[in-house]
This record gives structure tokens, C-alpha cells and sequence, in this order.
């Protein structure tokens, strides 16, 4: 832009002059109002724009019906911190929050979760200060079959109050919960530990405690928050029924100790 200033009594006159962080050479012309007297200064001026990369690595498997994705954020000269969306809803879905940038190399890391069903996703990302910088990317998501198999082996012994055993094996493959419910002829049953979390292992071993009155009963294995995805299977226990209480430890063989199970799968 062109200016008009006065001289300071022969002093240096010191002008500050704003011009275009874009990466480019300006050049700064000085000119005496009465005279031919001039002079020309060169300069190149950094690139102080604000720019972001982003980048999506989504993991193999799932946890808990979810597909985890490492996020990696490249920012040059940002403003302030910055915002994430996922799908074009704000992040994280149930309580959205603002990040920082990391301050060390301008290189931000973080891990999300997005739903495990084979579709692709798109990341975007916006510094709070200035909506014009911003990135996005897009990945596909791994698709992750979740299903429940059981197993029954049938305890071979009478317990005290007329009861028996049996053992459950439940093979679990990338549950929606942490946890399931088991019923026994449609009622809710609680195992001898009382825990009915999924092992990590994928294979959950399970004891349970009912009367036994020789008969063949359902069992029905829901995960915790869908139950779409269940098995059924039927054992048939001991008869403790003709025995007095107390009388334990009666060994009696068992046509039956295992049943096929069928599985469901969503």
C-alpha cells in the first residue's frame, strides 16, 4: 500500500509494514515526496498459513462390536486447537470435546472408535480459531461378524438339597458388551462365580448349580446389549430327586453329557 510519512529530524524512522504470510518475495520501495531520492528493499516472507494433514489407520479386529482407528494429525502453524467429526457428527458422539495440538513436533495421535461394519468412514478436522483450516480422510472400516457357540457337559454327580451340575463353555467371537446373560428354560440363571463377563480368550467356562430332576431343559446364552446375538443348546441333567438331602456324591452315568449347539450370528 502506499503511505506518506515525515521525516523525524533526520532519525531513523522505523515503519511497520503488513504483507502476506504466503511463502512468496515482496518487495518494500521508498520514495522522497520532493526528489528522486529513493531507495528498494527485497525480503521473502515465511509461509505462516495454517495447514493440517490427517491420516486413518484402522486395526485389525474388533472390541466390543467396535473397530478401533489410530488417527495421526499433522499441523502447521495452527490456531488454537482443533475440533474432530466423524460422519459429519461431532466427536466423541456422546460428549464432543476439543483437542490440542501437540506442541512439541505439531504431530497429534489419538484412537477412535467408529462402527465395525465393512463401510467407509470420513474423518474432518477444524482448528477452533479458523473453520478455513482444515483436513479430512476417508478409511473403511474392518467388518467384524459377532456370534455366540455353546457347549454343555453335564455333571455326573447329586449334591446336597437334591442338585446338580453342569458346566457351560461358551465360544465368543467379537461380542457388542463385555458381558451375557444366560437363561435356563427362559429364566435368568447366575453362574457359581456369579460373573458372566466374556473371557478375553474368546472361551468362557461356566458352572451352574440347579435341581436335579433328570429332565432335559433349554439354555439360551444373549449378549448383555444385543441380544440378536445368541445360541441355544439343551442338556439334560442328573436325577437327585429319589435321593434324601444330604446324600451327596451319588455317581450315575448320563446318556447324554453333551448337546450340539446352534448358534445365530449377526
Amino acid at each position: 500500500e502506499n503511505g506518506q510519512f515525515a521525516y523525524e529530524n533526520n532519525l531513523p524512522l522505523t515503519i511497520t509494514a503488513h504483507v502476506p504470510a504466503d511463502d512468496k518475495t515482496h518487495s518494500i520501495r521508498v520514495k522522497d515526496l520532493d526528489s528522486d531520492c529513493c531507495g528498494e528493499a527485497i525480503l521473502f516472507v515465511p509461509d505462516c498459513r495454517c495447514r493440517l494433514t490427517v491420516q486413518a489407520f484402522p486395526r485389525k479386529g474388533c472390541v466390543g462390536g467396535k473397530a478401533l482407528v489410530d488417527v495421526t494429525i499433522t499441523a502447521i502453524n495452527p490456531e488454537g486447537g482443533f475440533y474432530m467429526k466423524v460422519d459429519n457428527r461431532p466427536y466423541p458422539f456422546d460428549a464432543p470435546v476439543g483437542y490440542e495440538f501437540d506442541q512439541n513436533d505439531g504431530i497429534s495421535t489419538m484412537t477412535i472408535e467408529v462402527p465395525a461394519d465393512g463401510w467407509e468412514h470420513l474423518i474432518y478436522i477444524e482448528t477452533s480459531d479458523n473453520p478455513n483450516c482444515n483436513a479430512q480422510t476417508q478409511f473403511c472400516a474392518p467388518k467384524c461378524e459377532s456370534s455366540i457357540e455353546l457347549e454343555v457337559v453335564a455333571g455326573t454327580a447329586c449334591m446336597i438339597d437334591r442338585e446338580t451340575s453342569f458346566e457351560l463353555i461358551v465360544s465368543s467371537k467379537n461380542p457388542p458388551s463385555e458381558a451375557m446373560v444366560v437363561k435356563y428354560d427362559g429364566n435368568a440363571i447366575q453362574p457359581v462365580s456369579k460373573d458372566l463377563k466374556y473371557h478375553p480368550s474368546g472361551t468362557t467356562l461356566l458352572s451352574f448349580n440347579v435341581l436335579g430332576d433328570g429332565k432335559a431343559h433349554t439354555l439360551e446364552v444373549l449378549d448383555a446389549k444385543d441380544p440378536s446375538i445368541s445360541a441355544t443348546a439343551e442338556v439334560r441333567v442328573m436325577h437327585c430327586l429319589n435321593l434324601e438331602a444330604g446324600a451327596g456324591n451319588i455317581q450315575e452315568e448320563i446318556k447324554e453329557g453333551k448337546k450340539a449347539a446352534k448358534t445365530s450370528k449377526k
